[in-house]
């Protein structure tokens, strides 16, 4: 027989707890036919979790971490700038590398007469001067370089092959940090480096 039957659970009636929907047979397949929401049942539904059904999932944002709480925990790390002046150019190549290798900003400066407005423009945290320079030597350099207010603290580090004493007073009289003698290696270098801006 062609056409269809309607069976009904209830249409739309509330069995104890239960809300029973109507069903309608046609050609051996069974429909359920969704009843009207209510306004008890849109309630019901706002609260609900996605579980399968296409509902989004509320968004816990008390487990978002913002980036400025992150940047704060984990502030980035300093790149500390190192200018290197020399007039040697074997000097100043193995300084870079010596240092380019621990990720220093270093920057290679070999006139020592334009030595101080490079060193005023680019405001490094510590200066390794060699001392004996043509035209101005590294003293005259360091005592010149203490005058500016930008380097009174700045740590300077002398860089020769003299190792006598008055070399070493000298050295004290300009107010120089600290004195590495040549030749040196990457450990000497470092340690001296880190010592000053520890």
């Amino acid at each position: 027989q062609v056409g269809h039957s309607v069976g009904q659970l209830g249409v739309g009636e509330h069995t104890g707890d239960q809300q029973s929907f109507p069903v309608e047979e046609a050609h051996g397949c069974a429909h359920y036919r969704a009843p009207a929401v209510g306004p008890a049942t849109a309630a019901s539904l706002a609260g609900l979790v996605a579980m399968g059904t296409g509902l989004e999932q509320p968004v816990n944002t008390n487990n978002v971490i913002k980036m400025e709480d992150y940047n704060k925990k984990n502030p980035p790390k300093k790149v500390y700038k190192i200018a290197c002046i020399d007039d040697s150019p074997t000097v100043l190549n193995s300084i870079n590398l010596f240092l380019d290798d621990q990720g220093f900003s270093v920057v290679m400066i070999n006139d020592p007469v334009k030595a101080l407005m490079q060193i005023v423009r680019i405001k490094p945290d510590l200066i390794l001067l060699d001392v004996g320079m043509p035209n101005l030597d590294g003293y005259e350099l360091c005592s010149l370089l203490r005058k500016h207010r930008l380097f009174k603290t700045t740590p300077i580090i002398m860089v020769t092959g003299h190792t006598g004493f008055l070399n070493r007073a000298k050295a004290k009289l300009v107010r120089a940090s600290g004195y590495l003698t040549k030749p040196f290696n990457q450990s000497e270098l470092l340690k001296i480096v880190f010592k000053h801006l520890s």
